[in-house]
């Protein structure tokens, strides 16, 4: 019963940003805009902030500040993205952008990072080449 009563608190604490972002959906739900992308808005914002508080943490002392004005410049700009491709193909439905920015991501990281180890390319090379019956 003790870990129950310990769990709760913590439970609260990660969960705070997301009641933030559905306060938010909730608020721009009852002014007719309908906003499903507040998690993406707030994972981009969030991976900025961190990515830049990292890069300028041996070099600054007010990283954090940078990082969370950078949050929010990333943040802001993703919105302002979000709203100019509005037309067309995007209004057919909400999720193509989505979609879409998703799978550039993955191109992105998949170029950028190091290529797999040999051995996992040699088994996928192998289970490519058996037979499907």
């Amino acid at each position: 019963m003790n870990i129950l009563y310990s769990m709760i608190p913590i439970a609260l604490a990660y969960s705070a940003p997301l009641v933030i972002a559905a306060l938010g959906g909730l608020f721009s739900e009852r002014s007719g805009i309908v906003n499903i992308a507040l998690e993406g808005i707030m994972m981009v914002g969030g991976f900025t902030a961190a990515s830049v508080t990292v890069a300028l943490e041996p070099i600054s002392p007010a990283a954090g500040y940078w990082g969370l004005l950078a949050g929010l410049l990333a943040g802001g700009g993703v919105t302002i993205l979000w709203k100019q491709l509005s037309g067309g193909i995007f209004d057919l439905y909400e999720i193509v952008p989505g979609f879409a920015a998703g799978l550039a991501a993955i191109v992105v990281v998949s170029l950028a990072g190091a290529p797999p180890p040999k051995e996992i390319v040699e088994e996928f090379e192998a289970v490519a080449r058996m037979p499907v019956d």
